[in-house]
């Protein structure tokens, strides 16, 4: 179930907020730098397809709460990751 708006995807500058929120609620370099690279193949597509839409949004937070303990996000983390992005979708 997703609770985001159909087609629209949180582009490159949109992502930069994301990560600058993310600073400002706690998270470190090194977790900002471990979302960058959660999402760097999305963010590097050009074009249309450039950005993350919802759809992946929802794979990549499944992801990391399927994989807890293959990455430096916490449950917390993920929720609080979770909440940036949909303020953007």
């Amino acid at each position: 179930m997703s609770f985001f708006f159909p087609n629209h995807k949180v582009s490159k500058q949109e992502f930069d907020e994301v990560k600058s929120s993310l600073s400002s609620k706690g998270f470190s370099r090194e977790k900002i730098d471990e979302v960058i690279q959660i999402f760097h193949g999305d963010m590097a597509e050009a074009g249309d397809y450039e950005g993350v839409d919802a759809k992946e949004v929802t794979q990549e937070l499944l992801w990391l709460r399927s994989n807890i303990g293959k990455h430096r996000l916490t449950e917390k983390d993920i929720t609080v990751l979770e909440e940036v992005l949909k303020k953007r979708l």
